[in-house]
């Protein structure tokens, strides 16, 4: 789908490659480290002592890895969403189980950072505009997606997904596994060039095009 594909440069143009390789080894490591935090627990708290601790581990991975490449990320703060910032976009985080993903919607932070995506939103729509709009901001998220057993392959992600949800988090009209946007930075991009050269008045007259129609 065309959207989708446009969604893909925007990605490679405002993200370093190196920046999504680290968020990558960054998410990955930071589940390790829960996972190994949480062993031993009463199978009762297991679940949430690893939830409780991905988020923690993952939060301090996630900033870590945005501050090294520059990227700006908010402060590590207790529930906070650490975001970071790259061009145009901001970048967060979400951890889910395989299925729905109903309860990215119970986050109110996560709702505000979605509503800046309404020019992604128009970007599927394209039979409601004459052309398509040109993005100038919102939100991409990297969707740690766990197994929904804490006792059987919970050490890290079942896979990292690159996903921007339409505002509201009602829908997430793009989502690819991160390794596809990783595999995307080895294509040529399309850059439409805008400058119009223009002769000095000198050049011009040197040439014998000054007054030729």
């Amino acid at each position: 789908m065309k959207a989708r594909e446009e969604v893909m440069q925007l990605l490679v143009q405002n993200l370093d490659k190196n920046l999504v390789l680290a968020i990558e080894e960054a998410l990955v490591a930071g589940a390790r480290i829960a996972h190994a935090n949480a062993a031993g627990m009463h199978e009762g708290h297991l679940a949430h002592a690893l939830g409780t601790w991905r988020h923690y581990k993952m939060n301090e991975a996630f900033a870590a890895a945005l501050l090294a490449a520059g990227a700006a990320p908010t402060p590590v703060k207790g529930n906070s969403i650490v975001v970071g910032h790259a061009g145009i976009l901001k970048l967060a985080r979400l951890n889910v189980r395989s299925g729905p993903w109903d309860r990215a919607r119970r986050s109110t932070q996560r709702l505000i950072l979605a509503a800046a995506n309404d020019q992604f939103a128009e970007l599927f729509q394209p039979s409601l505009f004459d052309e398509a709009p040109r993005v100038s901001e919102g939100t991409v998220f990297f969707v740690s997606v766990f197994n929904d057993s804490p006792q059987h392959d919970a050490e890290e992600p079942l896979e990292i997904l690159v996903a921007v949800p339409t505002p509201g988090l009602k829908s997430w009209p793009f989502c690819r596994p991160l390794s596809a946007l990783i595999e995307a930075y080895s294509r040529p991009v399309d850059q439409v060039d805008h400058a119009k050269p223009k002769l000095k008045a000198s050049v011009r007259r040197k040439n014998g095009t000054e007054g030729q129609q």
